[in-house]
């Protein structure tokens, strides 16, 4: 399984959902410029988050990668 975000990402998508008709919820950060920047980007704009990023040419969006064992 895989999901767009981290913990800033996240909150925002839902505080925006939550508030959406009677507030903004802006989201600063910085990403890099490949495939991972884009579905994030879709996923919070769909959500209703503005979105205030600096985009790097040159490098890929920072990756979380967790596993779980039983």
């Amino acid at each position: 399984m895989t999901a767009n975000g981290g913990k800033g990402a996240n909150q925002a998508t839902a505080t925006a959902k939550l508030v959406k008709n009677n507030y903004k919820c802006l989201f600063l950060g910085q990403v890099g410029n490949d495939d991972e920047m884009r579905s994030l980007e879709k996923e919070m704009k769909d959500a209703g988050v503005a979105l205030n990023w600096r985009v790097q040419k040159d490098v890929g969006t920072g990756k979380a990668f967790i596993y779980v064992h039983k």
